[in-house]
């Protein structure tokens, strides 16, 4: 062999290789770039499943309050700042209307007694007029007319599932004390009632209309003892 063919041997075998490296190389980039896409594939679809899973991993704290005098136990819900005007006005009237309603002292009564009438339905209506008959042994007029009173301290408002008929339903919880003329407390009871209600056309009477100008119509009042303690339930109004 001469040098002019060794020459152009070594060249043939050193382009070969070379060309070889390049396709290794371009190859190997190739493989890394489908590599790198499957990565960040991968890493998305995680991300993607950790986002969904989030709601899942949140931790709900609860605060439950103890009644120190009576020992129930309950929980507090979370202050709602989304509740809208109607549900906030709801529950407010609830409120007074249980508290008019369960309550006796002696200088609120006719007001109590008239707030009462006007945001419940006429059966109500005639189940409160014979309970406050002065003619019934168990009036509040017969019972506290030694200057004695009831307060009512109202503990929570449950919105609950509408009745079958389109009545929304409520459950409030609230304590009854009982007081001397003196101030001194006689007897204190838990209950729990249940409210059926609606919203009707607002009574046309001005008086009435005063005291209820909403038109809430309290159809249905349940109420039990939430302990079996100190009073039965005929000592509260």
């Amino acid at each position: 062999m001469t040098d002019d063919e060794a020459l152009k041997a070594y060249l043939g075998e050193s382009t070969a290789w070379e060309l070889d490296r390049v396709a290794r190389l371009e190859a190997s980039e190739k493989r890394a770039w489908w590599t790198a896409v499957v990565a960040v594939a991968a890493a998305a679809a995680a991300v993607i499943a950790l986002s969904l899973l989030a709601p899942l991993k949140q931790t709900q704290p609860y605060l439950i309050r103890v009644d120190a005098t009576t020992g129930v136990v309950d929980v507090v819900p979370p202050a709602d700042h989304t509740v809208s005007p109607t549900e906030a006005m709801t529950r407010y009237l609830l409120n007074a209307y249980v508290t008019a309603h369960e309550r006796y002292i002696p200088e609120l009564a006719p007001h109590d007694y008239a707030l009462t009438g006007s945001m419940q339905s006429a059966v109500l209506n005639e189940r409160l007029a014979r309970a406050w008959d002065r003619a019934n042994p168990e009036s509040p007029l017969n019972r506290y007319r030694a200057g004695s009173s009831v307060q009512v301290r109202i503990h929570s408002i449950t919105g609950l599932p509408a009745a079958p008929d389109g009545t929304s339903l409520s459950q409030v919880r609230y304590s009854t004390v009982e007081e001397t003329a003196h101030g001194g407390s006689v007897a204190e009871q838990s209950w729990i009632a249940t409210l059926g209600f609606r919203y009707v056309e607002p009574s046309k009477d001005p008086a009435q209309r005063e005291l209820n100008p909403l038109g809430l119509r309290v159809t249905a009042f349940q109420r039990e003892p939430e302990l079996a303690s100190a009073v039965p339930e005929g000592r509260a109004p």
